[in-house]
């Protein structure tokens, strides 16, 4: 989940402590960020 609100959500896991992995399927992650 590469998109914007996957990356979002990872950064607000990760500001707590947590390890995060973003999945996707295209060449790049949040395009159109």
């Amino acid at each position: 989940m590469g998109g914007l609100v996957g990356c979002e959500t990872a950064l607000y896991l990760a500001s707590y402590g947590n390890e995060v992995t973003i999945l996707e399927m295209l060449p790049e992650i949040a395009t159109g960020m």
